[in-house]
């Protein structure tokens, strides 16, 4: 069993959510920030393509994304602004 850190966890989430909406290429760019141990650049790739392409977030998600534990003021800011030019949905339970 593998042990990650919250910021990881997110990380591998928000990437498996974004595979069933975008290119493999842009999928394999976010994992290789994870590979390289930067979990918060690829949280931030991904909300960037997440952005730039139109595709909504799950409520839950992003608030797993904003209280993500030890994150720098800067990252912070960062997600919380990217977040706002994303679309919000909601998954029914």
């Amino acid at each position: 069993m593998m042990l990650m850190n919250e910021s990881e966890f997110v990380a591998h989430a928000l990437t498996d959510y974004l595979s069933s909406f975008v290119d493999r290429s842009l999928v394999s760019a976010i994992h290789q920030s994870l590979v390289a141990g930067e979990s918060e650049s690829a949280i931030g790739f991904a909300l960037g393509i997440a952005a730039s392409e139109g595709i909504p977030i799950p409520s839950l998600m992003r608030e797993k994304i904003l209280s993500i534990p030890n994150l720098s003021t800067v990252d912070h800011e960062w997600f919380n602004e990217s977040l706002q030019l994303i679309p919000v949905v909601e998954l029914a339970a």
